[in-house]
């Protein structure tokens, strides 16, 4: 697997960017918009001076690299209303459904978060129904639908899609950014006394990440259970369809499910007296991992478990 680095863009990676845009712009709209109406948005709004002049006035640009290579990038920037907007999120056709454009949300949403917007605000093309699905994934709803004159007899037809950054306020008080993942030490040291782990929406499919992540960490040694109705078996394991089915011990209960199932699943994790729950990369609900945490399990959440295990236990 291909370490992805998420890293502020670099003045000098400017005409970088531009080059990615116009490769992935030119392969992903056309039949969304017309060829002529792509090369006149990519001239407004791609041009090394102007990428160089918002990062200059502090906007934030974020790249996806894998190596040295870019392939995405994010930029968001406050509005005057008080929102925070993603503005820009592209990543290469090649590299989509690696949970990268996740990975970019959830940094522009922590940059956000830590200057105290509440919202997350973004506009997409109504007719883009993958880019409009990816953003439901990732908690944004329809807000409403935005028309723009952009010129040139050319205009936006948009959703406004929001993702709420305060839905962590409980009792009025902001809890946001109040969990922290354990130390690398107690990573390593949970990573080294794990012997078997409860994969909890294992997809038989090869290529989704669920599957990769898990074969890696079977390869390694560990003893993988797949926990996903409907299947009789992953890699070679009987899968279960919840955890309670499973009829022994676990010693990690490893998600790959959206958000909104987490505060379920941390239930379950506590009937079976799971001791660590691992909520992978990409997948935030703090409310959740604290009440796990409070319990007494061990909890890392938004981290990949197969990078953790390269970096920590390879090195």
């Amino acid at each position: 697997m291909t370490e992805i680095d998420i890293r502020p863009l670099r003045l000098d990676q400017a005409e970088a960017l531009v080059e990615l845009a116009g490769n992935i712009w030119r392969t992903c709209y056309p039949g969304i918009i017309t060829p002529e109406q792509i090369e006149y948005m990519l001239a407004q709004r791609y041009k090394p001076g102007l990428v160089k002049q918002l990062i200059a006035r502090g906007d934030l640009w974020l790249a996806a690299l894998a190596g040295k290579q870019m392939i995405g990038f994010a930029h968001g920037h406050p509005l005057q209303d008080g929102d925070y907007k993603l503005d820009k999120l592209y990543i290469h056709p090649d590299w989509q459904r690696h949970g990268i454009g996740g990975r970019l949300i959830a940094e522009v949403a922590r940059q956000a978060r830590r200057h105290s917007y509440n919202r997350l605000l973004l506009r997409v093309n109504r007719h883009n129904q993958p880019a409009i699905d990816a953003y439901l994934k990732h908690g944004f709803t329809v807000a409403t639908i935005h028309v723009e004159d952009i010129g040139n007899g050319y205009v936006m037809d948009d959703y406004v899609m929001i993702r709420s950054l305060s839905e962590l306020k409980e009792n009025g008080i902001d809890h946001a950014m109040n969990f922290h993942n354990p130390p690398p030490e107690e990573i390593r040291n949970l990573l080294g006394r794990v012997k078997t782990i409860a994969v909890v929406g294992l997809s038989p499919k090869p290529g989704r990440p669920s599957h990769g992540v898990a074969l890696a960490m079977q390869r390694f040694g560990y003893r993988i259970v797949p926990v996903r109705p409907a299947v009789a078996e992953v890699l070679g394991e009987k899968a279960y369809a919840c955890l309670a089915e499973i009829p022994f011990p676990v010693d990690l209960v490893n998600v790959f499910r959206a958000a909104e199932h987490i505060p379920a699943l941390v239930e379950e994790c506590l009937a079976i007296q799971a001791p660590a729950l691992w909520i992978q990369e990409d997948i935030v609900h703090e409310a959740a991992a604290r009440k796990a945490r409070d319990a007494g399990l061990t909890v890392v959440m938004d981290r990949c478990i197969y990078r953790d295990y390269m970096a920590l236990m390879t090195a």
